[in-house]
């Protein structure tokens, strides 16, 4: 969030709806603006602009405009982003493929949780990596990193409260949080897998990459 100076104290926040929120002091959420495209990164004062915040969105947009509502942000810079979504059966299964480079969206089976945690793994990796789920229409969503291509990557969830009698999806899903923050229960078996697929300018802009690192060095 971004914190603004003042009286009361107020923070700004993005949402995955594409809004703008001004947070008070009280607690009463006003909504100021609104993207056409979900926010992900942090909301920044625009430069040189009092009042003004600076949002990216998902659809590649930069966007520029004044906290009071009365004004649409204006874009200042817009480029397609390449995405794809991902849903997960209930049960533990093979989910398909993502072509390399490409973010999925994962889509859960589970339909609420006061907090819950996607945790994903690539075949050549030793570390999970914890993703934060959130609601959207009515499903828990989170993004994973793209990989490169010929990887697969395996999933899991860690979701509670406690009011949960069971777990929705056995072997997956927790009702407690883990024991030490960062701390995860890795199934013993049972996770939801998908394939890299390979692409071909992605490979050829990976080794350019390369190449031109080590001439600089």
């Amino acid at each position: 969030p971004l914190a603004l100076p003042g009286e009361p104290p107020r923070v700004v926040l993005g949402g995955w709806d594409g809004g703008i929120y001004v947070v008070d002091g009280k607690g009463t959420c006003r909504r100021v603006a609104g993207l056409p495209a979900p926010i992900f990164a942090t909301l920044v004062q625009a430069p040189g602009k009092a009042g003004h915040v600076l949002a990216a969105a998902w659809d590649g947009g930069v966007y520029v405009g004044p906290l009071d509502g009365r004004t649409a942000p204006a874009v200042t810079s817009a480029r397609p982003l390449p995405w794809t979504a991902l849903p997960l059966p209930q049960e533990a299964a093979a989910v398909g493929t993502v072509p390399e480079g490409v973010p999925p969206f994962v889509v859960t089976p589970v339909q609420s949780g006061e907090r819950a945690v996607l945790w994903y793994r690539a075949d050549h990796e030793t570390v999970w990596h914890p993703v934060p789920l959130m609601l959207h229409n009515g499903r828990l969503v989170g993004l994973v990193q793209p990989f490169p291509g010929h990887v697969t990557v395996n999933m899991f969830v860690q979701i509670w409260p406690e009011r949960f009698d069971r777990p929705p999806a056995p072997g997956r899903l927790w009702p407690e949080p883990p024991t030490v923050p960062g701390a995860q229960r890795v199934p013993a078996r049972g996770f939801w897998t998908y394939r890299v697929r390979p692409r071909r300018v992605a490979r050829v802009r990976r080794r350019l990459h390369r190449w031109l690192s080590q001439v600089r060095r």
